[in-house]
């Protein structure tokens, strides 16, 4: 992928749902991903672990769905 759609760059057809400029990008913190990633790992199986040692379900039913 060499070349990107350049008319659709261009024209922002609806500018109002554009992000705030000084909002951070999603990239800039990709070398924090594995870190917080490995500590919710860790935390959901202590969770499960403990969970199963003490003879409590795993996991529950769904809720009910909320009325629309």
């Amino acid at each position: 992928m060499d070349q990107l759609p350049a008319p659709l760059l261009r024209r922002q057809p609806h500018p109002e749902r554009a992000p705030r400029p000084d909002r951070p990008w999603v990239g800039d913190y990709w070398d924090l991903f594995y870190a917080g990633h490995t500590v919710e790992m860790h935390n959901l199986k202590a969770i499960l672990e403990h969970r199963h040692r003490n003879g409590l379900p795993v996991s529950a039913a769904p809720s009910r769905a909320a009325a629309r």
